[in-house]
């Protein structure tokens, strides 16, 4: 054989890619043709070599279907049992559901366990691989968990490689078959023993109160198989699960349709989609509130007093003239009415990250490389209730655009309700600055259509979300002449919800309902100027800001993590306001944030009138 060369390889694993449909209901269809098995099994970059061979009875094999809804960690693929398949169909209503076919066992396993070996079942193969490298999802299942761990049973399955002979790298000992069903991480086979609750356990699921809708008391998670640089010769796998001690008690193996592959970074998969679509609905959702925010945020460059206030000595800004302070009074204002309105655009690139299985050079892609372009507006009308209080409300709609290179791509259309109120106070503590402080609430909707591609073709799917988002916006504000300066702080909460959804077309999977929550602080400085013109009044302003993501962490689905990107950013802006009549004003902003895997910009353009 020759010499194995290892390369990291980037892994979008395969969900649903087969010739299963995705289905909401856990369903299992016994099927014992090998041919029928192996389409539904393999991936790219594997090419069959003569005939495969099923191993079992009649009903120890099948295909399945709605595996999400069940609770395992994928949706479609196969199924290899020592019993009756269709008595893993939930729910765990049975103790000791067992079927004892009395069928051979299987040699290589009784060498694993150092038991007996009964009701083998699995498939083997020979292969080809166009790349040399080999990769395969699969979960284990047993009705030996719990009672049984460590005693005179000790079901196994394992995954038998025998790589093809080399004549080229002589004295590598070609041709030795090894097992890859290994607990990741580890040398340690996959048994009833050797994941458990106490042992591996980070692998381990219990399902003894029936949590899940299968009949076994317990699961491995979603593990991966890998051999890497196995050369592009012909290959014999053996794939294959026994009784092991006994003849009773059912044990189960499940294999993720089209996970077997040789161009793993080929393969499609759903959940950078998902962990793409969970990013977009926080970015609609703030991009939003970030319009709304930054109308206020420019209102506290200059805030005039009601009529028929007077400032008195003790009122209005400050400024340094001659070593002593000069009072700034604030215009009179009759109106207590406006009505804004705003046109946004919006834009963000992320850089996608991968996770790196322990104990191998394979890396999973857990969030793509992405780019998001959003385009809305903002109608609104604000109340100024006196001097300190003004109450607002708006609605908001906003149109986006996800590409996701070859992965697929994401429309989305949202609307959102924002109410606030903002409080204002002069010369706060007797000081020479301006405090406020804005309390917004906000709640939208977004209807997405998705597109992904897969290796066999594309799946579509529509599934909605929604967010409650809840900000606070505090600042102070000094003036020094026609200068305004002053430090600012904000947090927003966003909590919301992706419904789950099932695809239609080639390669369709399910995927389940999904939290996501972002809570968001910023704190920075702003600096801005006051301009008389012969018309109006000019007030360029420009600011910087840290900004940190407290809870968008990352979360796993599928047993598998789904990323979100940095949690530090540092965001800069420029803009300028013209309040051009008594009663008008317009403001243009623009705003950057960057952080080391994601860069954002926004423009708003915004119109008030006074009535």
């Amino acid at each position: 054989m020759g010499a194995i060369t290892k390369t990291t390889t980037q892994l979008i694993l395969a969900l649903g890619l087969g010739c299963i449909p995705a289905s909401a209901q856990f369903l299992i269809t016994p099927e014992s043709d090998p041919h029928q098995l192996l389409n539904n099994l393999y991936g790219s970059g594997i090419s069959l070599v003569g005939t495969p061979v099923a191993i079992g009875g009649a009903n120890s094999s099948g295909v399945f279907s709605g595996g999400l809804s069940a609770g395992l960690d994928f949706d479609a693929g196969l199924i290899f049992s020592t019993g009756n398949v269709l008595d893993a169909i939930g729910p765990n209503d049975h103790a000791s559901k067992s079927t004892n076919f009395g069928l051979a066992g299987d040699i290589d396993l009784a060498a694993i366990t150092g038991l007996s070996s009964q009701d083998a079942a699995g498939l083997q193969f020979s292969f080809t691989t166009s790349t040399g490298d080999l990769f395969f999802n699969f979960l284990f299942a047993s009705e030996e968990y719990e009672e049984y761990i460590n005693s005179s049973v000790n079901d196994v399955f394992a995954f038998f490689l025998t790589p093809d002979i080399d004549p080229n790298t002589p004295g590598n000992q070609p041709g030795v078959t090894r097992n890859l069903a290994l607990i990741q991480g580890t040398n340690d086979p996959i048994t009833v023993d050797t994941v458990t609750p106490t042992t591996n356990s980070s692998s381990y699921i219990s399902n003894k109160t029936g949590t899940e809708n299968h009949q076994f008391d317990g699961r491995t998670k979603n593990i991966i198989a890998s051999a890497e640089g196995i050369g592009p010769g012909e290959h014999i796998i053996k794939i294959v699960i026994g009784d092991s001690g006994d003849s009773v008690l059912d044990s189960a193996v499940f294999l993720q349709a089209g996970t077997f592959g040789g161009q793993p970074g080929l393969v499609t998969n759903g959940l950078p989609v998902i962990a793409t679509l969970r990013q977009t609905q926080l970015s609609m959702a703030q991009v939003g509130l970030r319009d709304v925010n930054s109308r206020l945020f420019r209102l506290r460059n200059r805030r005039p007093h009601l009529a028929p206030i007077v400032p008195s000595s003790d009122k209005g800004s400050y400024s340094s003239k001659g070593g002593g302070k000069e009072i700034i009074p604030m215009p009179l204002e009759q109106k207590r009415w406006e009505a804004f309105g705003s046109l946004h655009t919006y834009s963000e690139n992320v850089d996608g990250s991968a996770t790196l299985l322990p104990g191998t050079r394979l890396s999973i892609i857990t969030l793509p490389d992405y780019e998001i372009d959003v385009f809305g507006g903002t109608a609104g009308i604000e109340y100024r209730y006196n001097n300190e209080w003004s109450l607002g409300a708006a609605v908001i709609a906003n149109h986006s655009k996800v590409d996701m290179g070859t992965l697929g791509d994401i429309d989305s259309d949202g609307y959102a309700l924002a109410f606030y109120a903002s409080y204002y106070k002069q010369n706060f503590l007797n000081g020479p600055g301006n405090w406020y402080a804005d309390f917004l609430y906000g709640y939208g909707t977004n209807d997405n259509d998705i597109a992904r591609r897969s290796i066999a073709g594309s799946a579509t799917s529509n599934t909605e979300s929604n967010d409650h988002i809840f900000a606070i916006n505090t600042g102070y504000s000094l003036r020094n002449k026609s200068w305004i300066h002053g430090p600012f702080g904000s947090l927003t909460l966003t909590k919301g919800k992706l419904d789950g959804f099932t695809e239609a077309g080639v390669g369709a999977a399910s995927f389940p309902t999904m939290d996501h929550e972002s809570l968001l602080g910023r704190l920075g400085y702003r600096v801005a100027k006051v301009i008389p013109l012969s018309r109006g009044t000019l007030i360029p302003q420009i600011h910087t800001a840290w900004e940190h993501e407290f809870e968008n962490d990352s979360i796993t689905i599928g047993g598998f993590p789904l990323s979100a990107p940095a949690e530090d950013r540092l965001v800069s802006g420029l803009g300028v306001s013209w309040e051009f009549s008594e009663n008008g004003r317009a403001f243009l902003n623009y705003e950057n944030r960057i952080g080391s895997d994601i860069e954002s910009h926004q423009i708003n353009l915004r119109f008030g009138f006074k009535f």
